[in-house]
C-alpha cells in the first residue's frame, strides 16, 4: 500500500520519479523486518531521500486501493501454495514455533488478509513505523554529514511513539535472561516430529530441519561454516552426493536462518516419492559424519576460501553493503566489517564446527515436513532418527 500513493505523488508518479533517473525503489517483509530500499546514482541522493520520506511518511493509504490490493494479495497466497518448495518452508516453520509470530507465513492467510481494512492498515502503521523502530543505512559515494543534514531534513518530522512490545523483543529479553545456552544454542525452538500434507504432486518435497543459533550467537562463523559444508554450495556433501552423484533431485540444499534470539538449520530436497527414503538417508549419514569425524584441514581451508570469497565479492555491491550494514544495526548493535567477519571465519577449528554438529543434530529435536502423494512422513523421520541416535 506504500507504493500505491502519497500526499503529493500518485502511485504512476512514484514509479516515474526513480525510472527517470534510472534507478530502482522496491520493499520486502521478511520473519523479523520490512525493508524499503532505493537504488540510484550518487548524484541523485537528494530524490532518493526525498522519494523513500514520502512513502515512508505521506503514504494515504486509499480505502478503494486497499480493496483492490488485497486481491493481489490472496492471489500472491494461492500462488505460493502452489509451489511445493516454498509452501513446505512455511509448513515447516509452523511445526517448528506453532503458534509464536515466527511461524506464520510472511504473507499471512485468506482470513486475515480478507480483514484487513483502512482502520487496520493505518493502526498498524502508526504503531510500528516510528524512529524507535527504525534503521537508515546509506551506501555509496557520499559524505556522512550530508547523508544525516538530508535525512534529518527529511525524516525529523516523524512524530515518536510508545514503543511496541514485539515478539521479537520480548524473546529477546528471554535470551538474555538464558532461553538459550552459549554453548548449545536456543531453546526456544521446542517443536519435534513429522508432518506431511498429501498431494497428487510428481515429486515429495521434504525439509528436515534442527534449531539453529540466533544472530549474536558466538559460534554464528562455526554455523556459516557447517552450513557451506552440509548444503550450502555446489561442492556441498549433499548437493555432491544426492544430485551429483546419485541423480536424486535437482534442487538440494541446506539453509540456516538466523533471527534475534533463535534460528533454523533446514534441509530441503524435491525427488521422486520412491527415492524419498534414500535421499533422507544421505542427509542422515552425513548429519552423522559431521558429528562424529572432524573436518579434515584441506576441506575447512577450502570452506573458509568459499566464505572469505563470497563475501568479498558481495562488498563491491552498494546494494549488498547496505543491507549488510542495517542488519548490524538491528541485530548485532554495530557495524562489523568484512575484514573481522573474514578473521572470524579464519579462526574457526574443526573441532568447534564438529561439537556444534554434536549440540543441534538431537533426533529428539528433528523435525521433518513433506508434502508429497505418499500417505505420511512419521515412518521417514523414525529413520533418520535411528541413524541419528
Amino acid at each position: 500500500m506504500m507504493f500505491k500513493g502519497t500526499r503529493k505523488r500518485s502511485a504512476a508518479e512514484i514509479a516515474e520519479s526513480i525510472d527517470r533517473v534510472g534507478g530502482d525503489f522496491n520493499a520486502f517483509t521478511s520473519r523479523e523486518y520490512t525493508c524499503f530500499h532505493v537504488l540510484t546514482l550518487a548524484r541523485d541522493l537528494k530524490l532518493a531521500a526525498d522519494i523513500l520520506s514520502d512513502v515512508l511518511l505521506e503514504s494515504r493509504f486509499d480505502a478503494g486501493e486497499i480493496v483492490s490490493e488485497t486481491k493481489v494479495i490472496l492471489q500472491e497466497i494461492s500462488m505460493i501454495e502452489d509451489n511445493p518448495e516454498e509452501y513446505v518452508h512455511d509448513l515447516f516453520f509452523e511445526k517448528a514455533f506453532g503458534s509464536h509470530p515466527l511461524g506464520k507465513p510472511i504473507l499471512g492467510n485468506q482470513k486475515t488478509v480478507s480483514s484487513f481494512d483502512r482502520k487496520a492498515v493505518v493502526s498498524y502503521f502508526r504503531r510500528r513505523y516510528s524512529p524507535r523502530n527504525m534503521v537508515i543505512s546509506v551506501c555509496g559515494d557520499v559524505g556522512h554529514g550530508e547523508v544525516v543534514t538530508l535525512l534529518n531534513r527529511h525524516f525529523g518530522q516523524i512524530r515518536a511513539q510508545a514503543p511496541v512490545s514485539t515478539s521479537v523483543s520480548r524473546l529477546a529479553r528471554s535470551a538474555r535472561s538464558g532461553v538459550y545456552s552459549e554453548r548449545v544454542g536456543p531453546l526456544t525452538v521446542r517443536a519435534s516430529g513429522a508432518k506431511h500434507v498429501r498431494r497428487a504432486l510428481e515429486q515429495t518435497h521434504f525439509v528436515l530441519g534442527f534449531p539453529g543459533l540466533p544472530h549474536r550467537h558466538p559460534r554464528r562463523y562455526a554455523m556459516h561454516l557447517l552450513n557451506t559444508r552440509l548444503g550450502g554450495g555446489m561442492s556441498s556433501a549433499l548437493f555432491q552426493e544426492i544430485r551429483e552423484r546419485k541423480g536424486l533431485a535437482y534442487s538440494v540444499y541446506s539453509a540456516h536462518s538466523p533471527f534475534s534470539d533463535c534460528g533454523l538449520l533446514t534441509i530441503y530436497a524435491g525427488t521422486a516419492p520412491e527415492d524419498a527414503s534414500t535421499c533422507l538417508d544421505i542427509a542422515g549419514r552425513e548429519l552423522v559424519r559431521l558429528r562424529k569425524r572432524p573436518l579434515d584441514r584441506g576441506t575447512l581451508r577450502s570452506l573458509k576460501e568459499n566464505i572469505k570469497g563470497t563475501l568479498l565479492l558481495a562488498s563491491d555491491s552498494v546494494e549488498n553493503r547496505m543491507m549488510s550494514n542495517a542488519r548490524d544495526e538491528m541485530f548485532l548493535r554495530g557495524h562489523v566489517s568484512v575484514g573481522e567477519i573474514c578473521e572470524a571465519v579464519g579462526a574457526v577449528t574443526a573441532r568447534e564446527i564438529q561439537d556444534l554438529a554434536s549440540a543441534l543434530f538431537d533426533p529428539r529435536r528433528m523435525i521433518l515436513v513433506t508434502i508429497g502423494p505418499q500417505r505420511g512422513s512419521a515412518g521417514l523421520q523414525n529413520d533418520v532418527a535411528r541413524r541419528l541416535e
